[in-house]
C-alpha cells in the first residue's frame, strides 16, 4: 500500500516537472517570437466547472489555422466539447474544452496555443 502511494507521488512529481519544462520552453518560444516583431494572438482561458472556455483572436486568418489550434489542443490533452470559429478577415475562435490535466495548468494551455498560433502565422 505504501509502495503504491510512493509510486503515485513519484509519477505526479515527474508529471509536474515535465509540465514546468514545457512551460519554460513555450515561454522561450513566445519571447523569441516577440523579439522578431511577430503579431501576438489574443488568447484567454477561463476555468469553467467542468473544463475551460478558450477565446482566440488574430488580426488575420490563414489556411490551416484552425487545424493548428486543434493540434495544440490535442497535444495537451484537451477534448473540445463545443467550438465556434469565424474567419472573415480576422480569426476568432471560442471553444469549450474538457481537460484531463489539472486546472491550475491554464498557463500551459495558453502558452501552447500562443506558440502554435505564432508558428502557424
Amino acid at each position: 500500500m505504501q509502495g503504491d502511494n510512493m509510486s503515485i507521488i513519484a509519477d505526479a512529481s515527474s508529471y509536474i516537472k515535465d509540465l514546468k519544462q514545457k512551460i519554460a520552453k513555450l515561454n522561450q518560444e513566445i519571447a523569441s517570437a516577440q523579439h522578431a516583431n511577430v503579431r501576438q494572438p489574443l488568447v484567454s482561458v477561463e476555468v469553467l466547472e467542468n473544463g475551460f472556455l478558450i477565446n482566440v483572436f488574430m488580426d488575420k486568418c490563414s489556411p490551416g489555422l484552425l487545424g493548428s489550434i486543434l493540434e495544440a489542443f490535442d497535444e495537451i490533452g484537451l477534448s473540445v466539447l463545443e467550438a465556434r470559429a469565424t474567419c472573415a478577415g480576422s480569426f476568432r475562435l471560442q471553444a469549450v474544452g474538457e481537460v484531463g490535466i489539472l486546472k491550475h495548468h491554464i498557463h500551459t494551455l495558453r502558452s501552447t496555443l500562443c506558440v502554435s498560433l505564432i508558428h502557424h502565422g
